[in-house]
């Protein structure tokens, strides 16, 4: 085990790893299913409102299935600017992390700097002070620190390659430790269930998210 599973098994809740990791494959599967149902959707020359749905439907999926856990996790939404229906950026607090989401390229690929997030990365900075990987771990292990965790996904050409768990040095400009969370299970309840009621709940908001990015790729 290293540093980061060790925090995530001693400080938080064991069900986190997997309840991320479904929200993001069900994210991509409402994508995909989208891609192929809609033939508007699913053109090339709409291609270009596929990024900014994509991390839309992520946010949602992910505010949806944390909040069919039992995970005790409250969800900060920061505006972009000032504007009226501005876009958001997601942060999950949950006991022993802070948690925000990226889509990269690819696992080990590090995030550009983000303002929503710098303050964050600095409660970091202890994990970032020691050489000596087990100094550090039996130093966390004394402390009540929450981590600050990036919650990265993603691929080449809209596909999803990756879901990992990063755990990024004090002023985010490299990885301390990056592990992956595609194979982590979901201990919630069955996945055909939570899929269904996903879908039950998602209809309505998620087809607002693809209309509106169908739209402003129009210039409707």
């Amino acid at each position: 085990m290293g540093i980061l599973d060790d925090h995530l098994n001693d400080k938080c809740d064991v069900k986190l790893k997997g309840t991320l990791n479904l929200a993001i494959q069900e994210m991509q599967r409402y994508f995909d299913d989208n891609v192929r149902n809609h033939e508007i959707f699913g053109m090339r020359e709409a291609k270009n409102s596929w990024g900014q749905v994509r991390n839309a439907l992520a946010d949602v999926f992910l505010k949806k299935t944390l909040d069919m856990s039992s995970i005790k996790h409250s969800i900060i939404e920061t505006p972009v600017n000032s504007r009226n229906n501005a876009y958001t950026h997601l942060t999950i607090k949950t006991p022993g992390a802070i948690i925000s989401n990226c889509k990269t390229a690819s696992r080990l690929y590090f995030p550009r700097k983000a303002i929503y997030r710098q303050n964050n990365s600095i409660i970091n900075r202890d994990f970032t002070l020691f050489d000596d990987p087990e100094k550090l771990l039996n130093d966390i292990k004394k402390s009540s620190q929450d981590a600050n965790l990036i919650l990265t996904y993603g691929g080449y050409d809209y596909n999803l390659n990756h879901v990992s768990l990063g755990l990024p040095a004090a002023g985010e400009f490299r990885w301390l430790v990056n592990i992956n969370i595609q194979n982590a299970v979901s201990l919630i309840e069955n996945n055909e269930d939570v899929s269904h009621d996903l879908n039950l709940t998602l209809t309505d908001e998620a087809e607002e998210i693809v209309r509106k990015g169908m739209e402003r790729r129009n210039g409707i």
